[in-house]
């Protein structure tokens, strides 16, 4: 917020659109009266930064996989698009025994429009579960998805969360959550919490360079959204 010391007449005047010859008059005859100066604010202009689902992929923006949801918002680098996506299961070969060894992959792209029409890729996010003999588990979190500028720098920050595993049984994941902002990435890493069971997360390095406020968002993302099976056998 930008403060302007501004004479007092300039302001009457300003005031008085479609004003007729007669009060241009009045105001000109006061004009020596009208000295002092007065304070005013200036209100910035501020991008509403607004998370909005999409119903198809710009054609733009290349993908891999399938396409499990796409969103934009604008901010200083433009229009954002934020697409997640995961592959087929592809069983690849069988072992020995004739057990199948089966692999996954998981995708999640920030792209950039700006003014000119140029499509940038921010920063694309790739995993996968990769040879799996028992059942894979391998998800975006779709209700694990936040747009802020904590910083309030007018860029976006995308945060997201999905989980990878191979099991055999009921046993945590493992969880990842992904903030994003201008094609910086800040990581945490932990498992899910199945009854009363894991839970724990570490933040990658990028954090302790991170703008104030970023990893308390990120931490209390990861605890809303910690549980992956809430039951006892």
């Amino acid at each position: 917020m930008k403060k302007l010391l501004i004479p007092l007449s300039v302001i009457l005047l300003a005031s008085c659109g479609g004003s007729t010859d007669a009060e241009t008059t009045d105001s000109t005859e006061n004009e020596n009266d009208s000295t002092a100066n007065v304070e005013v604010e200036v209100q910035e202009a501020i991008i509403d930064i607004t998370l909005t689902k999409l119903d198809e992929v710009p054609s733009k923006c290349e993908v891999a996989g399938n396409v499990v949801d796409a969103y934009s918002w604008m901010d200083e680098n433009g229009t954002n698009y934020f697409i997640r996506t995961i592959t087929e299961i592809d069983m690849a070969y069988p072992v020995t025994d004739g057990e199948e060894m089966d692999s996954q992959y998981l995708y999640a792209y920030h792209y950039a429009l700006n003014q000119k029409g140029e499509m940038t890729l921010l920063k694309e996010t790739t995993d996968f579960v990769k040879d799996c003999e028992f059942d894979i588990v391998l998800s975006h979190e779709l209700d694990a998805l936040t747009l802020t500028d904590i910083d309030e720098d007018n860029v976006g920050e995308i945060t997201f969360i999905y989980r990878t595993a191979c099991t055999s049984d009921v046993s945590p994941s493992t969880q990842k959550l992904i903030m994003l902002e201008n094609g910086d990435k800040y990581p945490l890493r932990g498992t899910t919490k199945v009854m009363d069971i894991g839970g724990e997360f570490e933040a990658g390095e990028e954090f302790s360079s991170a703008p104030d406020g970023f990893l308390t968002h990120a931490e209390e993302l990861w605890n809303k959204h910690i549980v992956e099976y809430d039951f006892e056998l």
